[in-house]
């Protein structure tokens, strides 16, 4: 199904009247990018990572809170923003202080982050940590001396993958932040396609010409950590 801003408005326009699914839908297009689709960051480096899908996931789970899909990926963007704080606190304490982020901020996603994941263990998810899943990852890592700027993105679906590599190459502008993003595919966890996106990059990236080969077995769902590479679903920014 094509993601453009009809579709985002339809969802917007459903979640704000009530709609779970609605929210819930809009919630896991947002979680593959850095900020809203309108949205630009000023320090894309710094706190440009906005997580835009927070307030509709749990909008969703204010409507459902049994919703387990929302649950499990509410749960896994708060890891994320534990991961992404305590980089930040790691590498500029002080900026972190200036975003009123420490450790307690970073404790208290920790602790929601477990209580939804029991939510959604005592509802039989039926999913774990250690399946062998297929999904697709992007990996734009640019380089400023010796520091690493790395962004990732973890999808499961080619059309919001298509749709997520845009948004980003929108917002930094070119092809990407190192000029060479790198696209794989994994099916069953283990890696079956490489797609050198400079290649096909004209402007916007040329998807035509692009390969993406279908996933077989069980996609993987959103929230979940991809097993043993500390990735998650959706849109990821790290400063190394």
């Amino acid at each position: 199904m094509t993601i453009d801003d009809e579709r985002l408005t339809r969802l917007r326009t459903a979640a704000t009247a009530g709609d779970a699914d609605a929210a819930f839908a809009l919630g896991r297009l947002l979680c593959l990018t850095a900020t809203g689709p309108a949205d630009v960051p000023e320090d894309i480096d710094g706190a440009g990572q906005s997580w835009p899908e927070e307030p509709w996931l749990r909008a969703a789970l204010g409507r459902h809170p049994g919703h387990v899909p929302a649950l499990t990926l509410l749960a896994g963007r708060l890891a994320q923003q534990i991961d992404f704080w305590q980089n930040i606190c790691e590498l500029n304490p002080e900026a972190a202080e200036g975003y009123g982020e420490d450790e307690t901020t970073i404790g208290r996603r920790q602790a929601e982050a477990e209580d939804l994941l029991a939510r959604a263990g005592a509802a039989g998810t039926g999913h774990h940590t250690s399946g062998p899943y297929g999904f697709y990852v992007l990996d734009d890592t640019g380089w400023s001396g010796s520091t690493a700027h790395c962004a990732t993105i973890v999808a499961s679906r080619p059309d919001e993958l298509r749709w997520a590599c845009d948004q980003w190459f929108s917002v930094v502008g070119g092809c990407g932040l190192s000029g060479a993003p790198i696209l794989t595919a994994y099916a069953h966890g283990e890696e079956v396609s490489v797609v050198h996106l400079a290649e096909h990059f004209k402007g916007t990236v040329d998807w035509d010409t692009v390969s993406l080969p279908p996933l077989s077995g069980e996609e993987l769902p959103p929230g979940l950590p991809v097993p043993g590479s500390g990735l998650h679903y959706g849109f990821a920014a790290r400063v190394e």
